[in-house]
């Protein structure tokens, strides 16, 4: 079939990667490159010149230009929740040889980490594929015959960045074609192949020219060795905006630092001398009956300002899901953190993870079809039957719960001495404290007395 005829039956929109390049690198966000719509300050400054006359230049200063990187902060955590616990495979048939087959295989893959790369992907493209093949490793004779020594099932995750998807469905759901398309730099040639599940088609063609049918073999697994991962928008798309709103106020908020949060000096009269200094401190002669001096203060931000900031950020956080495990928003959560509370905190991220659901399980099946279909070729293995079950990530212990928040958290307690005092059971925090700062200032003293005597 022409490549031209494939793609026509194939799907009509693709995922403006370019865009969502430049939303998830905080460094190609607008506020770091558009300088229309966030332009650069021009200042006028005065200056004598050689011959005593006043001049004036102009300067270019830049903006402060403030990138956050919420997009990657709110893929990752939820790729976190949704493959911190390694998805698991339960064994539905009689067969616990395709079974434990199958487990080696996984394991030996590193799906747990495919898993993950998988999820990133889709989140920050729309889409992603799998692709599932034979690699082979051949030695050769001193005669120059081929002989296989070895052949693994692997897979790979190809990205939107790299390639394009063509992928065919018919009326039920039924994936009945998969191609891809991706350019060779070093040749100067782009590459095209088309799988269904009885042939496998390859075309090439150089720069502006036409394709080219190179191969055109049997399928050796009789299926589409692709799975397909798609969701409907970015994780970030709804709190897209609110992120340029933020980056847009915490630029301001930088210029107006620079321009007012070092002390400034009004002066009123005329200036006698310069500013003298003895041992009281420094000295400003004024004269002149109104004059006076005194340091220009910044105003505070306005409260309104605040409840923006507050508000915007709170909503990045609700509306995709994402649990704020910043030390801030943890600080006086005390017991919320323990029991069933602590799996109420993490509600939101686990009912994301189980919205998730419908569109990974639907594809690690047809995953599992694949690998299954691999290992009868490989091996002869039939009657595998197992079934994937996605657990969200969670922890038990409330000792576990609390070294995740101090790694996540650079480090930093999670509560006070006193608060972990009565935490304990300690009725009497504030005088338990005092006694050990006494007795903390006793051993320093004698140590400092034995330092001097010796």
């Amino acid at each position: 079939m022409p490549v031209s005829e494939i793609k026509k039956r194939s799907r009509k929109n693709f995922p403006d990667v370019e865009k969502y390049n430049r939303q998830w690198d905080h460094t190609q966000h607008e506020i770091m490159t558009n300088t229309v719509k966030y332009p650069n300050r021009t200042v006028v400054s005065e200056y004598i010149d050689e011959d005593g006359k006043k001049q004036k230049k102009k300067k270019i200063v830049e903006l402060n230009r403030i990138g956050l990187p919420y997009q990657k902060m709110i893929t990752k955590t939820a790729a976190t929740f949704f493959c911190g616990i390694p998805v698991k495979y339960i064994n539905q048939s009689d067969s616990e040889e395709a079974y434990r087959e199958f487990q080696d295989l996984i394991d030996d893959a590193k799906i747990r980490f495919i898993d993950k790369d998988v999820y990133v992907a889709t989140s920050r493209y729309t889409e992603c594929a799998e692709m599932w093949y034979f690699r082979t490793e051949k030695e050769e004779d001193e005669e120059g015959n081929e002989s296989v020594i070895d052949r693994k099932i692997r897979v790979k995750v190809l990205t939107p960045d790299l390639y394009t998807f063509y992928p065919e469905f018919d009326n039920t759901g039924k994936m009945i074609r998969f191609s891809r398309e991706w350019k060779v730099e070093s040749q100067d040639k782009e590459i095209f192949e088309s799988y269904t599940a009885k042939r496998v088609e390859r075309y090439e063609r150089s720069k502006g020219g036409e394709w080219e049918e190179v191969s055109n073999q049997v399928n050796a697994i009789g299926k589409i060795p692709f799975v397909f991962y798609q969701q409907e928008n970015v994780e970030w798309h709804d709190v897209q905006d609110m992120i340029e709103r933020l980056e847009e106020i915490y630029s301001n908020i930088g210029e107006s630092n620079d321009r007012f949060a070092f002390p400034i000096l009004k002066l009123k009269g005329t200036v006698v001398g310069s500013m003298a200094q003895d041992r009281a401190g420094r000295v400003l002669q004024l004269e002149g009956d109104n004059a006076d001096a005194e340091f220009a203060e910044q105003p505070n931000a306005t409260e309104s300002l605040l409840m923006e900031i507050n508000r915007l950020e709170r909503d990045v956080y609700d509306l995709t899901s994402t649990p704020n495990l910043s030390p801030e928003a943890l600080k006086g959560l005390g017991n919320l953190l323990s029991g069933v509370a602590m799996r109420y905190f993490f509600m939101a991220a686990h009912l994301k993870v189980m919205d998730k659901q419908s569109i990974y399980e639907p594809a690690f099946m047809r995953r599992i079809s694949i690998v299954a279909e691999m290992m009868n070729k490989m091996s002869g293995t039939r009657g595998l039957d197992v079934k994937p079950v996605i657990t969200p990530f969670e922890i038990d212990s409330r000792e576990a719960l609390a070294e995740y928040l101090m790694s996540v958290n650079g480090g930093q307690p999670l509560m006070s001495q006193r608060m972990s005092m009565e935490e304990f059971g300690i009725t009497d925090a504030d005088e338990v404290i005092k006694e050990i700062e006494d007795d903390t200032n006793r051993r320093a003293d004698y140590g400092n007395a034995f330092e001097f005597m010796t």
